[in-house]
């Protein structure tokens, strides 16, 4: 597999300890490993090859190291309310990944700071001998997603359980099978008490977990499983179809289906389409609504893609419906184009209509990048790599699931080009945390963090999902 960033003995690169609740500016208990690292250049070139640290020049042109400096950079990882210091100076910090810049450093031998809360959550030193990048990665987010219980009770009792063991962020599914979990002027709602959605997020922000709005976006049904859809549900109608002999009636104007006309897929999921205005118009309808009239920290997105079956080798499987750029004699390549379109264009809508202080994230299939000269199996018209830079989108939950159940030096191979695949990709503004998962038939959460995670240099990462990391006894009182 492909390498990691490494630390040795010339690298500003150093471990430190920290609290990860106080890196999100809240209370709490729970160690974790703080990266610190010079891993930007200047536009001088003059850098060392590991682009540790660059300076340009060496205190002007006669070298009169009187003259102050700058000293600019990023701070990655998820810092609320911070400030950095170099020496005497400070700046402000705040967000997933962010940058700074701070004037007047005189050259020499300075201690670098970031604090969050008025806690000390970093600590190194920096030479300084003219202007200089200086980018710090903070190891701070520990991550997971659930389908909340039925009874507030109980979602408190996760709540408790996660934050005990070391969570930081817990996506909460919001919006899934096309109905919510809160009341809604746009969608059915899931039997949920009214003030459940905010009675979670207010005893979440109490523990000093943040809590994300997580939304299926264009998987909006599955029929074998629930049956047809509910009086007033967003795909309710009267068109008849068959699945697996069974008829149901649902309103197929909306989905996307394949060449066989069956509109499910991965089983029994039913998409929606990403070339239909009225789809477009009700995911950005669901999306405002929460993100205005509910305090949570952020927005994701997940199921941003065609079904599985949409790829280069097979790509008139899904999309191949009224709804959508499909003509005759439109070639293979022009069609799965137009899919990959559809898809980000979406996703840029959906960042156009958020709060600036939401955090908005998607969950994401890296493993397309893993060799560019072969597409990946799974390649479902997610371009993801172009929304970095292009979108609204602050950070990205690459889902490394690659899994060879009967070899596990080969799941973690595959896995480990999968991390090594989103790590690298991280840049413009985005922070990359791979997703791995832990669920049955799975490596165990001390393995994968040993043979994956530790040195991967990343923010954090995140594990799929929440019971089965609580279950898991291959770590101590935290999740490393």
């Amino acid at each position: 597999m492909g390498e990691r960033p490494t630390m040795n003995e010339n690298d500003v690169c150093a471990q430190n300890r920290a609290t990860r609740r106080r890196v999100l500016a809240v209370a709490g208990a729970g160690a974790a490993t703080a990266l610190g690292g010079c891993l930007g250049d200047d536009d001088s070139g003059n850098g060392d090859e590991n682009g540790d640290q660059s300076g340009e020049g060496n205190g002007g042109e006669n070298g009169d190291e009187s003259e102050d400096s700058v000293v600019t950079g990023t701070v990655r990882g998820v810092v609320e309310d911070g400030t950095i210091e170099v020496g005497t100076q400070s700046a402000s910090i705040s967000g997933t990944q962010q940058t700074y810049e701070i004037e007047n450093i005189e050259h020499g031998e300075h201690p670098v700071t970031i604090s969050a809360d008025g806690e000390e959550v970093f600590d190194e030193s920096l030479s300084v001998d003219g202007p200089t990048t200086y980018d710090v990665t903070i190891d701070s987010v520990r991550y997971t997603y659930t389908r909340p219980p039925g009874e507030i009770e109980d979602m408190k009792s996760l709540i408790d359980d996660l934050v005990e063991v070391g969570i930081t962020d817990l996506f909460v599914e919001a919006f899934f099978h096309g109905e919510t979990i809160y009341p809604s002027d746009i969608a059915t709602e899931k039997e949920y008490d009214e003030t459940y959605f905010e009675e979670t997020i207010a005893y979440a922000h109490e523990q000093g977990l943040r809590i994300h709005a997580w939304t299926q976006v264009l998987y909006w049904y599955n029929l074998p499983f629930i049956g047809d859809p509910p009086e007033g549900h967003i795909l309710d109608g009267d068109d008849v179809i068959e699945v697996d002999g069974e008829e149901y009636t649902v309103d197929l104007d909306l989905v996307t289906v394949d060449t066989d006309d069956n509109i499910v897929a991965e089983s029994g999921k039913v998409f929606v389409s990403p070339f239909s205005d009225d789809v477009v118009e009700t995911t950005l309808d669901v999306i405002e609504e929460l993100d205005t009239n509910y305090d949570v920290d952020g927005i994701s997105i997940d199921y941003i893609r065609f079904p599985g079956g949409t790829a280069p080798w097979e790509p008139r499987a899904y999309g191949y419906e009224d709804i959508g750029p499909y003509e005759d004699g439109m070639d293979d390549d022009e069609l799965q184009e137009h899919r990959i379109d559809a898809v980000t264009d979406l996703t840029t809508e959906i960042g156009d209509v958020l709060s600036e202080d939401t955090l908005y994230s998607a969950s994401v299939f890296p493993g397309f990048y893993i060799d560019e000269g072969e597409p990946f199996e799974q390649y479902k018209a997610q371009d993801w790599k172009d929304w970095i830079g292009t979108t609204e989108i602050d950070w990205l939950a690459t889902m490394c699931y690659a899994l060879d159940p009967d070899n596990e030096d080969v799941t973690f191979e595959a896995r480990g080009e999968e991390i090594d695949a989103s790590l690298n990709a991280e840049d413009n503004g985005v922070t990359v945390l791979p997703l791995v998962a832990v669920s049955d038939g799975h490596p165990d959460v001390q393995s994968q963090h040993e043979e994956l995670l530790a040195g991967a240099g990343g923010a954090g990462y995140g594990l799929w999902r929440e019971n089965d990391l609580l279950a898991d006894d291959s770590y101590n009182d935290q999740i490393p």
